[in-house]
């Protein structure tokens, strides 16, 4: 199987979603599997790697906080 790269039509619906719900639970996972033509384990993955991106953000802006402090 190949992985399939998300359209920019499916990345603004996750996006939105994310901002609204960090941790969508497997019943709102579904339906937007079905509404953007994408398995739910591939919505799974999305917003795992999302959150990760998040974290990973928010320790990158507390360190530029310490930087610029110091």
């Amino acid at each position: 199987k190949h992985r399939r790269r998300t359209t920019r039509a499916q990345f603004k619906v996750l996006e939105k979603t994310f901002q609204e719900n960090p941790k969508p639970s497997a019943t709102i996972r579904r339906m937007l599997a079905q509404r953007l033509n994408m398995t739910p384990r591939g919505v799974q993955v999305w917003f795992q790697n999302r959150r990760a991106k998040a974290k990973l953000q928010s320790q990158q802006d507390k360190q530029r906080g310490v930087e610029t402090n110091a």
